[in-house]
């Protein structure tokens, strides 16, 4: 009976959450398509925030930022690269391509395309990068409780109402099911924005697939040989005892 009762609540609370992103997505997905079709603004005719425009900025300074991620034994770093641009007299921070970056130097023009405000693209030196509008980012982290909520209707329907099996040997199964939500949603957003451009429908699929083979093992098994080996030496104990 406890079962079914957690059950009964995981489902209504899945649906809800389904329920409240999709609403919530409604307007950034509409103003990141309207994005997507905007053409460039034409120089006869007055600037509107429907159309791209160009303005010119300059590269007020240049520098990166170093993650690590994972333990001291085994750890990868990823390099981050920003460029601040100054325009109209204020300046922001960009993360950019390592092209652009290298291309780039301090006091360098950099044209700019502007949508309603916001800079989604820098040209730099010959080298050119896309930025994604803020709705494209709206759009993803709006969608992410609905992912969330979906994994709480698949739980519902087959983990048999026992926490356990919600979150996996060590949280591993909800990880693995928030790390595919990422791995989803941010492409989904940039396609959303720009299509299928440079990478190809070919080229997402693929790196979607790889992201997938790393999480479908811990959500539909013990995920690794350690799992299992730790579950078995649990129960030769029990049975010593």
């Amino acid at each position: 009976m406890r079962n079914v009762v957690v059950r009964c609540c995981a489902l209504l609370l899945g649906v809800a959450a389904v329920w409240a992103s999709l609403d919530l997505a409604v307007e950034p997905y509409r103003k990141t398509v309207e994005y997507r079709h905007a053409e460039p603004c034409q120089r006869a005719a007055p600037r509107t925030d429907a159309c791209i425009g160009r303005e010119t900025g300059r590269v007020a300074d240049k520098y990166t930022r170093t993650t690590t991620t994972g333990s001291t034994e085994d750890s990868s770093t990823e390099t981050l690269y920003y460029l601040r641009i100054a325009r109209e007299g204020r300046t922001a921070a960009y993360e950019v391509s390592n092209g652009l970056y290298g291309a780039a130097r301090r006091g360098s023009r950099a044209g700019l395309d502007v949508w309603q405000g916001q800079v989604v693209g820098i040209t730099v030196r010959g080298a050119h990068d896309r930025l994604s509008p803020s709705a494209a980012g709206d759009l993803t982290f709006s969608l992410f409780p609905g992912w969330l909520g979906a994994g709480l209707l698949l739980w519902a329907a087959l983990g048999g109402g026992r926490l356990r099996s919600l979150f996996g040997p060590l949280g591993t199964r909800a990880f693995a099911w928030v790390w595919l939500g990422l791995w989803t949603l941010l492409p989904a957003g940039r396609i959303t924005a720009h299509g299928t451009a440079g990478w190809g429908i070919v080229g997402w699929s693929v790196l979607w697939l790889f992201g997938a083979a790393v999480s479908v093992p811990f959500l539909f098994g013990e995920g690794t040989g350690g799992f299992r080996a730790a579950r078995r030496w649990r129960l030769r104990n029990r049975l010593r005892r």
